[in-house]
């Protein structure tokens, strides 16, 4: 049985199609937990009604770190994965969609592959009308307790501790050691190329990443993350965003008038 799981915090504004992403993932899920960051853009309220419409979704509620920096989304990640029950788990963040042709292939994967600990899929990233970049991304695995959420939740991953503890093990194992020694305790257990227990696998359609539906929304995200997390970066992409929509740079309030 699959666990999947996505957090969410004032994604209705933002324009972040999450409601289509619970949708999509719902039927390869034998439970669904989202973990709304106390949302107050009306978020909460439609992920609690879906709990109510569909058994499989569980909707907890939880503070988000206060502090400026990107590595809260990977915190706040591992809190909700550590509440899945079931075998496998299948990360979904509230911006990707699932097409219905993958879904029983997803769902005969631990049949398929039952010695492969984890699974790197396909993502296409779409942004307006535009395919910005396509990557694999480890987000399906087998529930065991040294895979987490790394870095800001963009894929799964090792625990440092699980990292340090199979070092640790492997000086016993010459074998083990300079397996680890050339390619690295990740790459071995989870990565999103392929071996004998970490495999990316190609599916029918790949899951789509909508980075957003409209210029407004993605310039609406970058705002909030900028503020979220102290990333100031973002207001060059906004500038670069400018240049591709209106074939000439405005600045942010200007750029925001042209596209409402």
């Amino acid at each position: 049985m699959i666990s999947g799981f996505m957090i969410v915090k004032n994604v209705l504004k933002p324009g972040y199609p999450f409601v289509e992403a619970i949708a999509s993932a719902l039927p390869i899920c034998d439970e669904f937990l989202i973990s709304d960051g106390y949302s107050t853009d009306g978020t909460y309220e439609i992920v609690q009604r879906i709990s109510q419409l569909n058994k499989k979704v569980k909707v907890f509620r939880e503070e988000w770190p206060k502090e400026k920096r990107i590595s809260v989304i990977g915190e706040v990640t591992n809190a909700i994965r550590r509440k899945c029950r079931f075998d496998y788990i299948f990360h979904i963040q509230a911006n990707e969609i699932v097409h219905e042709a993958n879904v029983e292939f997803v769902r005969a994967l631990p049949e398929m592959c039952p010695s492969v600990k984890t699974f790197s899929f396909p993502y296409l990233h779409l942004m307006w009308r535009y395919k910005w970049s396509q990557e694999f991304r480890l987000r399906f695995s087998k529930n065991l307790p040294y895979i987490i959420a790394t870095g800001d939740a963009w894929s799964l991953g090792v625990s440092r501790k699980f990292v340090f503890s199979e070092v640790s093990r492997s000086l016993r194992n010459p074998r083990q050691f300079a397996r680890y020694f050339g390619r690295g305790v990740e790459w071995t257990h989870a990565n999103s190329g392929g071996n004998i227990i970490s495999r990316a696998i190609y599916l029918p359609r790949p899951i789509y990443r909508y980075w957003s539906l409209f210029p407004g929304n993605f310039l609406e995200k970058c705002a909030r993350h900028a503020e979220m997390f102290g990333i100031p970066g973002f207001n060059k992409t906004i500038k670069n965003l400018n240049t591709l929509f209106c074939g000439q740079t405005y600045d942010c309030l200007q750029f925001r008038r042209i596209i409402r």
